[in-house]
């Protein structure tokens, strides 16, 4: 069947508007697409656990990207917790992603805060509780106390760790403010120190014995010297 010159003129017609339809939309949509990526990834960035994608992440990204975020993205840290410090002193390390402390080219999740005190400070418990662990093997957290927080308001766990010396038993109840040991950590110096570069306090909170459970200890601590100015 023969096509006439104004059928053929018709059918052609209408793929030229098509093609002239589809080129205006990938122009429009192609910068649009390109502006949703990018923010997705600036927000992502600044705002999502950092742990969310460090997993696809080298060592040596996750190093350079930690360090960044340290420097330029990371607020200061606030203790705005109801419990007490276990010990006086400077928080060395944060909880989150850092550099390896023995300066291997690799990060590590570090599942507490480090509070470097005067050698052997007294280490006390921040709440009432119950010891459920009192550790002086070897280990990488050296000398540790994990006590059971079994409250009204809620139940957590608290570790210890790097001790000089251990003074609480298993089984053992304390209360806020009773000392459960010294503190220690120093190589060469104190007795099975863990792995550490130098004396201070481990102090992890948990929401269960598991170390996987850890949460951050700011939400659950306060500075006594931030609470009485």
């Amino acid at each position: 069947m023969a096509i006439s010159p104004k059928m053929a003129y018709t059918i052609l017609t209408r793929v030229t508007k098509k093609k002239n339809l589809k080129i205006i939309l990938i122009s429009i949509l192609t910068p649009v697409g390109v502006v949703i990526f990018i923010l997705t990834l600036i927000i992502t960035i600044l705002f999502a656990p950092i742990n969310a994608f460090l997993e696809f992440l080298n060592p040596d990204d996750i190093t350079s990207l930690s360090s960044f975020r340290d420097k330029f993205l990371k607020p200061s840290l606030v203790l705005n917790g109801r419990y007490p410090m276990p010990v006086d002193g400077n928080i060395t390390s944060k909880y989150g992603y850092r550099n390896d402390p023995f300066g291997r080219p690799t990060a590590e999740f570090h599942r507490g805060l480090d509070i470097q005190p005067k050698h052997h400070s007294p280490i006390i418990s921040i709440a009432d509780g119950e010891v459920i662990k009192a550790n002086t093997n070897i280990s990488s957290y050296g000398n540790y106390v994990m006590i059971k927080h079994e409250l009204v308001e809620e139940t957590f766990y608290t570790l210890s760790a790097h001790l000089s010396q251990v003074l609480v038993r298993v089984g053992q109840k304390v209360v806020v403010g009773d000392v459960i040991g010294l503190e220690g950590g120093e190589p060469n110096k104190d007795t099975n120190p863990g792995s550490s570069t130098g004396h201070h306090l481990h102090f992890e909170v948990r929401t269960t014995p598991n170390k996987d459970s850890s949460v951050d200890p700011a939400l659950y601590i306060f500075d006594k010297e931030e609470n009485s100015k």
